[in-house]
């Protein structure tokens, strides 16, 4: 019965942090790889993953406004996704895309393919995009993209 009421007292310790915070546990524990400040007053942003994974390195970047009111982020135009690529070992590699040419990466839901998001103030939006991986020996890549510096040295981990 102890188990249970641990599972339980845990469980209800879990959807106190949702609903009084707006938090779940487990976004709550992602830490960040590399953080930065970007080029969009109000905001910054957090490397949160860099995973190799069957042939695929999956990189999610948590862009957060650190403002006192809610903002609008233009985070790229559909045919810009190529701004948004890894470069390790002196190669540069681009956003995978699906056999229909559509990159797997965080989409518009609009009809002109421009990505937007509007952040309340302490919130974040997390963008993400799967690359060709680089070979196994390579250990660390540097991600590049229009909202601000390059993320350099971003250690890669295996899933």
């Amino acid at each position: 019965m102890k188990g249970k009421n641990a599972i339980l007292t845990a469980a209800c310790a879990a959807l106190i942090l949702w609903f009084t915070l707006g938090v779940s546990p487990a976004r709550a524990q992602v830490v960040a790889i590399k953080s930065q400040d970007i080029n969009e007053p109000g905001f910054a942003a957090d490397l949160i993953e860099a995973k190799r994974s069957d042939g695929v390195l999956s990189v999610k970047v948590r862009l957060k406004n650190t403002g006192t009111k809610a903002a609008g982020l233009k985070i790229y135009d559909h045919n810009k996704i190529d701004a948004f690529y890894v470069q390790a070992e002196g190669k540069k590699y681009l956003v995978l895309r699906d056999t229909e040419k559509v990159p797997l990466a965080t989409l518009s839901d609009t009809y002109d393919g421009k990505l937007t998001a509007t952040v309340a103030p302490g919130a974040t939006f997390t963008w993400w995009a799967k690359y060709p991986a680089p070979p196994t020996n390579v250990k660390t890549f540097n991600f590049y993209w229009p909202l601000g510096a390059p993320f350099d040295d971003v250690p890669i981990t295996n899933n």
